[in-house]
C-alpha cells in the first residue's frame, strides 16, 4: 500500500513538521530546512525555492523556524500549490541527524468551503490505534452518553463526556513518547454529519496557564478532514509532541476566516512513560 495523499489548498503558504533525531529520539531544535518537490505538471522534478518563488532544478533548502520541542514551521512567501498537481514535502536537518522517510505526498485542491451551519451540540469522539499503558484500544461512543473504550487486547475502560458552551468535552489520556491518532466525527444538533471539508482546524494542547504544549493543524501538520460525509477530523500526534508527561488541556478549534469556534475540549493527560521503559 502506498502512502496517503493529503489535500493541500491552492493558496496555502503555512507548513509545519516535527523533527526528531534518529540516533537518540530527541527533538531537533536547530538547523532544520523545508523541501518541496513537484511530482507532476509543468514543474515535475523541480524543487521550490522560496527565496525567489521559483522552481529550481535541484533540491533547495528553505529555512524553517523552531517553536518548541522539535516543532518547526515555515510561512512561504507565496503559495506554490496548483490544483490537481502532486507534491512531495519533507524536512531535513543540515547534518543529516533527522529521521528519514517522513515526507508527505500532497495534491493541490481548490475545494470550496461548505456552508453547513455552526451547531456542534453532538460529537462522537473516536480513537483508532490508541495506545494506553501498553495496550491498544479502539473507542466507540455516543456523544451525549458515557464513552466506552472497547479494548482490542485487554481491559475495559470508560470515561465521561458532557457539553460546555456548545462543545462536547472528552477527556483524553496518552502515554509519554507515544504517537496516538484521534478521529472526531462531527454532527449537528439533529445528528446530521457536518461537512468540514476546506475548514481550517487546529488541535491545541496547553497547560493550565495557557502556555501551548503543541499544536496540530490542517494544511499538512497533523490534522486532516475526511470520511464519506466530510465530517471526520483525524488528528495525528507525534512522539515528539508527547515528550513531556503532565496534566494538560486540549481544544479542537474551527479557525476558518479567523473564527474561534470550539468543536471539542477536555483534559489531556500525558502519563509518564520514558523512552526505553
Amino acid at each position: 500500500m502506498g502512502p496517503d495523499i493529503l489535500s493541500i489548498s491552492v493558496g496555502e503558504t503555512w507548513r509545519g513538521f516535527g523533527a526528531v533525531a534518529k540516533a537518540s529520539g530527541s527533538a531537533i531544535t536547530t538547523g532544520v530546512s523545508y523541501y518541496l518537490e513537484c511530482l507532476t505538471g509543468a514543474n515535475a522534478g523541480k524543487w521550490w525555492k522560496d527565496s525567489d518563488q521559483t522552481w529550481a532544478n535541484s533540491a533547495t533548502a528553505n529555512a524553517m523556524t523552531h517553536h518548541r520541542d522539535g516543532n518547526w514551521t515555515i510561512t512561504l512567501t507565496s503559495s506554490p500549490f496548483l490544483d490537481g498537481i502532486l507534491y512531495q514535502e519533507n524536512v531535513e536537518e543540515s547534518g543529516g541527524l533527522h529521521v528519514s522517510g517522513e515526507g508527505r505526498l500532497l495534491r493541490g485542491t481548490t475545494s470550496s468551503v461548505p456552508q453547513t451551519g455552526d451547531s456542534f451540540a453532538n460529537l462522537t469522539h473516536i480513537f483508532t490505534a490508541f495506545e494506553l499503558d501498553g495496550a491498544v484500544y479502539r473507542l466507540t461512543s455516543n456523544a451525549l452518553e458515557q464513552i466506552t473504550i472497547v479494548p482490542l487486547q485487554s481491559a475495559l475502560l470508560s470515561q465521561p463526556t458532557f457539553t460546555s458552551n456548545g462543545a462536547t468535552i472528552n477527556n483524553i489520556e496518552a502515554s509519554q513518547n507515544s504517537g496516538p491518532t484521534y478521529i472526531f466525527a462531527i454532527t449537528d444538533g439533529d445528528g446530521a454529519a457536518v461537512n468540514l471539508v476546506g475548514k481550517t482546524l487546529w488541535f491545541v494542547v496547553h497547560n493550565d496557564i495557557g502556555d501551548v504544549i503543541f499544536t496540530r493543524k490542517t494544511g499538512g501538520t497533523g490534522v486532516t478532514i475526511g470520511g464519506v460525509s466530510g465530517n471526520q477530523v483525524t488528528v495525528v500526534v507525534t512522539a515528539a509532541n508527547l515528550a513531556n508527561a503532565g496534566d494538560f488541556e486540549y481544544k479542537l478549534w474551527d479557525k476558518t476566516s479567523g473564527s474561534e469556534l470550539p468543536i471539542a475540549v477536555g483534559a489531556y493527560v500525558v502519563k509518564l512513560c520514558p523512552v526505553g521503559s
